[in-house]
C-alpha cells in the first residue's frame, strides 16, 4: 500500500494489471478517460466497478509506509559459506586437470 497514490489511482492500477483480461480495461480511450477524471479530482468511472473507492480510502488513512531494507546476499557470497569452498575447490580441480592436460598435449 503506498499512501502517496490516491485511491483513484489504486482503482486504475487494478484494473489495467486484472489477470483476467475480461477484468482489464476494454480499451485505452476508457483508461484515458479514467486518468483525465482523476486529473480533475474527480473519481474513475470504469475502473469503479472493480474496487470500492471509500473502502481503499479507509485503508490508505489507516496504511503507514515502511521502508524495507534492501536483501542482501552477503552470507550466499561470503568466503566462509559452504557454496564459495565448494566452487573455489571446484575451480583449483579444473585448473590442476587443465594444466596437466595442457602438458600432455605439448609433450607429443
Amino acid at each position: 500500500m503506498n499512501t502517496a497514490l490516491s485511491a483513484g489511482i489504486g482503482e486504475i492500477i487494478e484494473v489495467a494489471m486484472a489477470k483476467n483480461r475480461d477484468d482489464r480495461y476494454p480499451s485505452t480511450e476508457d483508461m484515458l478517460e479514467d486518468l483525465r477524471l482523476l486529473l480533475k479530482g474527480d473519481p474513475p468511472v470504469h475502473a469503479r466497478r472493480q474496487v470500492d473507492i471509500d473502502a481503499l480510502a479507509g485503508m490508505e488513512q489507516g496504511a503507514q509506509t515502511v521502508d524495507l531494507e534492501p536483501h542482501t546476499f552477503r552470507r550466499a557470497l561470503s568466503w566462509d559459506s559452504p557454496l564459495m569452498i565448494v566452487m573455489l575447490i571446484g575451480c583449483g580441480i579444473s585448473v590442476v586437470l587443465n594444466v596437466i592436460l595442457l602438458l600432455v598435449t605439448l609433450s607429443r
